[in-house]
């Protein structure tokens, strides 16, 4: 009889936590390691990606939606189209109440490609990103001027990169840019491009010197060189640390921030948006026709 309870008393504990964890009171369904059927497999030219469309979108809408760009980081490199959008709960991807929540407030298409391993976000796979980009703008309802990009550690790096070589290539400017761990030197005339557009930049100060120092000098950069920005400097305690935010404004609209989490190291790929005021910036920017 003891071993009947004590079986029965495992078999409903167990059930309860499955509970917990489907609910959302647990680890959120979103969480958990797959793909959503909204992050639907997609090919261009023989590249594949994941696609995300609004929740609502018909092929005769008459509405157009903005565009997001992800860049994953090296640990998501592969062939095997699947790895790269797993964590981008807080672009939709998931069941969970993050997931539901930006497809409710934000509808857009989501473009999420894959670079093979042991490869960067350069040369071929630029030129591969870019032409699907505008593959899409072609094919579906994309506002041209509501087009965004954001980057984690090797899709950091990546973002600079890809505007500028878009922008030089096609006349393209991403409204809005987050680069979260991004590294790599860049010259002058690629932060000429990027103060045409807004930028975000998220930086654990616990992440290599490098990095950090790269961080501060991209934001410095545009702030030596919009002389009629205003600076503003926020710190507060978020996430167990301390969250220092430097914004730079011009004519009152935040143009470029850089965040730095002080006890936060390379793994900032989810952490800032947890606040959901970060997803809200980038889908306020927009670029004037």
């Amino acid at each position: 009889m003891g071993n009947l309870r004590l079986h029965l008393f495992i078999t409903v504990l167990f059930s309860l936590l499955v509970i917990l964890t489907l609910s959302g009171k647990g680890m959120a369904l979103g969480r958990l390691k797959f793909n959503s059927p909204a992050f639907n497999k997609s090919s261009f030219n023989g590249v594949e990606f994941r696609l995300s469309k609004p929740d609502d979108y018909t092929s005769n809408d008459t509405r157009t939606y903005p565009l997001v760009v992800f860049l994953h980081g090296a640990g998501e490199s592969g062939i095997d189209n699947r790895r790269q959008s797993l964590d981008l709960s807080y672009l939709g991807n998931g069941f969970s109440n993050q997931a539901r929540s930006f497809r409710k407030k934000h509808p857009s298409f989501i473009y999420s490609p894959q670079a093979p391993k042991r490869t960067t976000w350069d040369g071929h796979n630029l030129d591969n990103v870019i032409a699907t980009i505008e593959h899409l703008k072609s094919s579906y309802p994309i506002d041209i001027h509501r087009i965004y990009l954001i980057g984690y550690s090797m899709g950091g790096s990546g973002t600079f990169s890809l505007a500028e070589k878009y922008h030089r290539q096609n006349g393209q400017l991403f409204a809005g840019i987050i680069r979260l761990a991004g590294q790599g030197n860049f010259p002058e005339h690629v932060h000429s491009i990027i103060s045409k557009s807004s930028l975000w930049l998220h930086i654990g100060l616990q992440d290599t010197q490098l990095r950090v120092n790269k961080a501060r000098e991209a934001y410095a950069y545009q702030k030596k060189n919009q002389p009629q920005a205003s600076e503003s400097i926020e710190e507060r305690k978020a996430y167990n640390q301390t969250v220092t935010t430097s914004t730079l404004k011009i004519n009152d609209i935040e143009r470029f921030k850089l965040s730095e989490y002080s006890s936060q190291g390379h793994n900032i790929n989810i952490l800032p948006f947890e606040d959901p005021s970060v997803i809200d910036w980038l889908f306020s920017k927009t670029i004037a026709p």
